[in-house]
């Protein structure tokens, strides 16, 4: 009897070249011209750096390799200056990568490079990361989480053409060097932070060395560069302004921790996550001649604690954009000129109450009331038993394109009423 017993390969990360594309890949090797890397791999080169960098012109993600998990991006893309386009690079996972140091260095000819989608909460040395991407005209990496990264030392250097760059994301507590971070980057005139940014004890030598298009509180000073002008009091940071207004006040990474401090017409507490995307308020007051207040945020969480009021003179008392934004917690009265409740035109919006004790939106017209003009969608959800009583001398409820009563709730009032 002969028995044939039959054994899967242990799926690899590997990449292949060919006329000039560097493709990635999660699966079985196929052919030994097959450049392999272990998944379990720290180490700085990987084996495709042996091969002609300046020949590659563009890198493809299979979507196989959503599979893979580096422990490394070390010096994945270095040196590849004739490199053009990264295809599906959000099937790279990043999530178990600890060190991205000179990743894209050298890549002279990138003109754009999404990493907006990285997970970067394991990674402890950025070092070079960007360095010499002369060609890039934008970089978002506002969205970086670097609570673990120690070293920066020239992660933008030599990004010649940038402009703008937002660190408002940015956790450097754990950070000891910051040497050359941003030096020549003669184009880059704007720095966003939030206002937790701390460079204390760290080697910031070089830090804004040649921006001389740099502006924050005070304008560049030639031979002023180093880590002391690392802030948006004295130095040459910008505090970060959200896409949110409270009584006419915009919110910024100055005044996000405590917003009953920035206006007269704010009492009680309220503050704003921006890592988190959430506004929060316990037994607050807040009023205003226009919109009280006004998002353009997606993913916008606002967290009622104890009783709220909201109140709007004119207009509405939360005016909404586009996206989904969730309502939850224990009370909140919103009181608006026209609608209680009101979306900006244009955008298509999603509106989820979820869970809330009771919320009362009353107009003078609508209590909650949808884009009019047909050029975008408005959609409300209701979950979780929250009670919403809305109320308006024309309507109530009107211009929603799409209403959702979840799980434990049901129109109660009046008897037998539908929403249509």
């Amino acid at each position: 009897m002969t028995m044939v017993v039959s054994v899967s390969a242990t799926p690899t990360a590997y990449a292949m070249y060919s006329n000039g594309m560097l493709t990635f890949k999660y699966g079985e090797k196929p052919t030994n011209e097959a450049y392999c890397f272990d998944a379990a791999d720290t180490g700085w080169s990987p084996e495709w750096q042996d091969l002609n960098k300046s020949s590659i012109y563009t890198v493809i993600f299979d979507s196989s390799f959503s599979s893979a998990r580096p422990k490394s991006c070390a010096g994945w893309f270095s040196e590849m200056e004739n490199l053009k386009t990264i295809i599906n690079i959000e099937y790279l996972n990043t999530s178990n990568v600890k060190d991205m140091r000179y990743m894209f260095h050298d890549c002279k000819s990138l003109t754009n490079l999404d990493v907006s989608g990285f997970n970067t909460s394991n990674v402890m040395d950025m070092s070079y990361m960007f360095y010499w991407c002369k060609g890039l005209t934008s970089l978002d990496v506002s969205g970086f989480n670097t609570s673990n990264v120690t070293n920066m030392t020239g992660m933008f250097y030599l990004c010649k053409i940038l402009k703008n760059l937002d660190v408002s994301g940015f956790n450097t507590s754990n950070v000891t060097t910051m040497k050359a971070m941003f030096s020549d980057c003669n184009k880059l005139a704007t720095i966003y932070c939030n206002d937790s940014w701390t460079s204390t004890g760290a080697d910031g030598t070089d830090m804004f060395r040649w921006c001389y298009s740099l502006k924050g509180k005070i304008p560049y000073t030639p031979d002023e560069w180093d880590i002391n002008y690392a802030t948006p009091e004295t130095g040459y940071f910008t505090y970060k302004k959200y896409d949110l207004t409270i009584s006419g006040t915009d919110v910024t990474g100055e005044n996000c921790k405590d917003l009953s401090a920035a206006s007269d017409l704010i009492k009680g507490t309220v503050s704003y996550d921006p890592s988190t995307k959430t506004l929060y308020m316990k037994d607050a007051t807040i009023e205003y001649s226009g919109n009280a207040i006004s998002s353009k945020i997606p993913g916008l969480t606002i967290k009622a604690e104890g009783k709220n009021v909201i109140s709007a003179a004119r207009y509405g008392a939360l005016s909404l954009g586009a996206g989904t934004t969730t309502i939850t917690g224990d009370s909140l009265e919103l009181h608006g000129g026209t609608s209680a409740i009101g979306f900006i035109y244009g955008n298509d919006s999603h509106l989820v109450i979820d869970g809330m004790a009771e919320l009362t939106a009353e107009g003078a017209t609508h209590g909650i009331r949808g884009n009019q003009n047909g050029s975008s969608t408005t959609e409300l959800e209701v979950k979780n038993g929250a009670t919403v009583r809305a109320k308006g001398a024309t309507q109530s409820i009107s211009d929603i394109d799409k209403l959702t009563l979840g799980a434990g709730t049901s129109i109660t009032t009046p008897v037998g009423a539908q929403y249509k």
